[in-house]
């Protein structure tokens, strides 16, 4: 069912326009398809191309550094770990604030979206946390190589 949407400051709503649900029709396409789903699609088919490029580098690459450092070597599994739950527990919330809005419970969706957003803050806040870490150890390390230099290397 689809209403109707004219602005006029002067007018009074009509009683059955409150409780109908707002339905906005997106102009036809010569492929029959919304242009800005066709472009989302278009946007993940790059964005598998991209990451399976960069999975089938790993992959050919994995087990080939003679000296290298391993990936547990390098990654940390834990935090790692609950990253990824953080982050398919942020999708489930999405689709259940999919289907809450789908069914009409406007309450429920604002739940389920509000869960959502603290769950991508959570895993922000997560990778934030990591960078500055890094970062701060490279500010260490050149501080080490200023105090190392000035204290072992230059002669008195």
């Amino acid at each position: 069912m689809a209403v109707e949407v004219r602005i006029d400051a002067g007018a009074t709503p009509p009683a059955e326009a409150a409780v109908a649900p707002l339905v906005l029709e997106h102009p036809h396409t010569s492929t029959g398809l919304d242009n800005r789903k066709l472009l989302m699609w278009a946007f993940l088919a790059s964005d598998c191309m991209f990451f399976g490029t960069l999975i089938a580098t790993y992959m050919v690459y994995k087990n080939r550094s003679i000296d290298g450092p391993l990936p547990r070597e390098t990654f940390d599994v834990p935090y790692t770990s609950v990253s990824a739950f953080v982050l398919l527990l942020s999708s489930l919330t999405m689709v259940l604030a999919l289907a809450a809005i789908q069914s009409g419970q406007e309450r429920r969706m604002r739940v389920w979206l509000s869960a959502t957003a603290l769950l991508g803050c959570v895993f922000l806040g997560g990778s934030l946390w990591v960078e500055i870490a890094g970062l701060y150890w490279h500010f260490v390390d050149i501080v080490w190589i200023l105090i190392f230099t000035l204290v072992y290397l230059i002669p008195d």
